[in-house]
């Protein structure tokens, strides 16, 4: 169950096509660093934390390179759309059997306590359409991560 997100999240760099310059530049900022998962759910399942205790996501530009103990699995590279609402996210596996894909997305900051911000990405793995709202469900091929940077 957590390969087909972290395939989907592997997936295409931030080009901030469409966007307007500052609230893009400004969302591509806040991306940068170290993210730990603290949940995931694929089409209305959650998965076990046992699955995610070893998993980091490193954010450099627009490549995210997710590692599980240590060990890198995938590199995805994102464009961002700030000017959407719900903000817009592509994702584009770089590597592995996904290699190529298009993934939609979308994501919201939370940093109203900056002991905790967060990360949340909905992706519809199927890549056909972009999720309208943070939910997943049996019938939906869309996954939802909630990341907490780390310092």
């Amino acid at each position: 169950m957590r390969m087909s997100c972290l395939t989907a999240l592997a997936v295409v760099p931030v080009l901030l096509v469409g966007a307007r310059a500052g609230d893009a530049a400004k969302d591509l900022a806040q991306f940068q660093g170290t993210w730990t998962p603290l949940s995931l759910e694929e089409r209305g399942k959650k998965a076990p934390a046992e699955d995610l205790k070893n998993l980091i996501i490193l954010i450099q530009n627009n490549k995210m390179t997710i590692r599980d103990g240590g060990k890198d699995i995938s590199l995805v590279v994102f464009k961002l759309d700030a000017s959407k609402n719900p903000k817009s996210i592509d994702l584009t596996a770089q590597d592995g059997p996904e290699k190529g894909k298009l993934v939609l997305g979308i994501y919201q900051f939370d940093f109203k306590d900056p002991k905790n911000e967060t990360l949340k990405m909905c992706v519809d793995d199927g890549g056909k359409m972009r999720p309208a709202d943070f939910t997943t469900s049996e019938k939906s091929a869309r996954s939802l991560i909630v990341l907490k940077k780390t310092k």
